[in-house]
């Protein structure tokens, strides 16, 4: 498959779901939502900048730049912040502990490697709290899948082999959520399957599935399109046009926000060939999946064909009316989301950066870019830098 083939995989991942209904997740019993078709024509917009507050900022101190190229944001506990290096070099798989804010650095191991107690490739981590923290990291290849487990310091405990599964969450009120692996041997790339979300016990039992719709997925795409979101302790999933909380006590999904992407929206389920997808790739929306508090959604999307007048959209909305307030796009490429984003001010200086999927109250982690720090600092001598913000 070409650079462009899995760039249109990657644009069409998040519009994977539909399935289960529920009762109203939105607390008032109106459904929140936001409104992009009728903002689709506005190419930029800025009402959000003046109502940002930086809460705190995180410049993780370490001696090469290279160990957080690309990471997220596992946690942050305990005046400590847990990242993990997501970067395309499986061998640069760094997962270190920061004090918070001043960031110090006071662990960090790589678990990449053959043996036993490693990762040969581990990419999704997820960190969940108690008992110092703990890493579980899903190490999975065509032949084999395992849920590796680390301390916060990098002890290996154990290991779990699951065949079956993809992403990876911790569940609200304990235990774990993954889907299942879409991979198939046979028919061709383009195979029918249920698709399921697995729910498993603190120690890997299993503990029920909410079954979604059955849809055509092809083989490439599903290897990204499977998103569960964790969120200030609850989990979350999305589909073509609504938002849903997963309830985990009655094995349903609630719908939250809904998507109004009207014209726009495209039941890509319904596709068959590579050649199906790229025809209606142009002309319709690829939003992926937002972080989102009480007050606002921020979310990403591309439309167009990529490296040739593909658009990459951060846009945010307010929940309160659905209404766009912010919108900062640029031409698709393989690192566009990683130097734009949204505008953050510190020391007099304007970066932007792009939310991390992780909070654990009404505000968002900005994660600013090393090769972001670089463009506004004008030298690569420079580390990346973590910025909590409170929007009003």
């Amino acid at each position: 498959m070409n650079v462009k083939s899995l760039n249109i995989a990657y644009m069409a991942a998040a519009l994977a779901f539909a399935g289960c209904t529920g009762s109203n997740g939105a607390a008032d019993g109106k459904l929140l939502s936001m409104n992009v078709e009728e903002s689709f024509d506005i190419d930029s917009l800025d009402n959000l900048s003046d109502r940002m507050r930086v809460v705190n900022v995180c410049r993780p101190e370490f001696t090469d730049s290279s160990m957080l190229n690309r990471f997220i944001v596992g946690g942050v506990v305990d005046n400590r912040i847990y990242i993990k290096n997501q970067g395309y070099d499986h061998g640069n798989s760094w997962v270190c502990t920061f004090s918070y804010p001043d960031g110090k650095l006071t662990d960090a191991f790589n678990p990449f490697g053959a043996g036993p107690e490693e990762c040969a490739r581990g990419y999704e981590g997820v960190f969940t709290e108690g008992d110092g923290g703990m890493w579980s990291i899903l190490d999975q290849d065509f032949s084999f899948g395992m849920i590796k487990q680390y301390t916060a310091d990098g002890k290996y405990l154990r290991s779990v082999r699951n065949d079956s599964i993809q992403n990876l969450a911790a569940a609200a009120g304990g235990g774990w959520l993954a889907f299942n692996e879409p991979l198939s041997f046979d028919g061709g790339p383009h195979v029918t399957r249920e698709k399921d979300l697995y729910l498993y016990s603190h120690d890997w039992q299993p503990d029920g599935t909410i079954r979604m719709k059955s849809r055509r997925w092809g083989i490439f795409v599903t290897q990204l399109m499977d998103i569960i979101t964790t969120l200030r302790g609850e989990n979350y999933v999305n589909d073509l046009d609504t938002i849903y909380r997963v309830n985990c006590q009655d094995h349903s999904l609630e719908p939250h926000i809904a998507m109004n992407l009207g014209k726009y929206a495209y039941d890509w389920g319904s596709l068959e060939t590579m050649e199906e997808l790229k025809a209606v790739d142009n002309d319709h929306l690829n939003p992926l999946h937002p972080i989102f508090n009480s007050r606002y959604a921020l979310v990403r999307y591309t439309f167009g064909e990529y490296n040739n007048g593909g658009v990459l959209r951060f846009d945010a909305y307010s929940l309160e009316d659905g209404k766009l307030v912010y919108r900062h796009e640029q031409p698709q490429g393989r690192d566009a989301d990683w130097l734009a984003g949204f505008p953050v001010t510190v020391d007099g200086e304007t970066y932007y950066g792009y939310p991390a999927d992780y909070m654990n109250s009404d505000n968002f982690y900005f994660i600013i870019s090393a090769d972001e720090m670089a463009r506004v600092k004008g030298t690569d001598d420079v580390n990346p830098m973590i910025v909590e913000v409170e929007i009003k």
